[in-house]
């Protein structure tokens, strides 16, 4: 009972209302919560084989999409909380009864303050979510930008080797027709007989 009498009244309205009216922004940062090992696990993963990533641009390109995915649900969510502060201040606020506001003024007052909670809580969520994210995924932007020039690169190389390809292709077909070009040159002796090689040919 001593313990409680030194903690602040509205701490303790505050710690009630999370567990009763303000419930639905407790279960918003549950799922907040659950979202840090899940992003954590794909950073690790793509830091671990990073070095990798040269030899397998379409497995970099899916950890991108699926990080990004996971890290941009947490952002929203972050964001989110004060909103639903302010929609749980709202909605308390419109609940309040004033036809009797004389004889029941101090449930008013009290109404009112558990009004206030819901934007408390939003603050608080926010900015503890917002600090774990500047302490725990502070290179995430580092490894989006290390994806993306692999990506990028290995779309280069591709360009470049099938430009070389072509190249090839182009250099031979220009040696053919630079060799066929050659058998105008030839001239066959006049006595030549092209029908009568061809019947000894066939008949030999």
């Amino acid at each position: 009972m001593a313990v409680a009498e030194k903690i602040p009244r509205f701490l303790l309205e505050m710690l009630k209302s999370i567990f009763s009216s303000d419930f639905y922004i407790f279960i918003a940062a549950v799922v907040t919560a659950i979202l840090i090992p899940r992003i954590t696990s794909v950073r690790s993963t793509i830091i671990r084989k990073l070095d990798k990533m040269p030899n397998n641009p379409d497995w970099a390109a899916e950890v991108r999409a699926k990080l990004g995915w996971w890290y941009t649900f947490f952002l929203t969510m972050i964001s989110v909380f004060p909103l639903l502060g302010m929609f749980g201040t709202v909605a308390a606020l419109l609940n309040l009864d004033f036809s009797d506001i004389a004889g029941s003024l101090d449930n008013v007052k009290t109404d009112f303050f558990h009004a206030l909670t819901s934007t408390a809580w939003g603050i608080v969520f926010s900015v503890l979510f917002k600090l774990l994210n500047a302490w725990l995924f502070y290179d995430i932007e580092d490894i989006y930008e290390e994806i993306d020039n692999v990506v990028r690169e290995n779309k280069l190389a591709a360009q470049e080797r099938l430009y070389a390809a072509k190249s090839a292709v182009q250099n031979s077909r220009n040696d053919i027709y630079s060799g066929l070009d050659g058998l105008d040159d030839l001239s066959l002796p006049e006595e030549y007989n092209f029908e009568k090689e061809k019947d000894n040919y066939y008949e030999n």
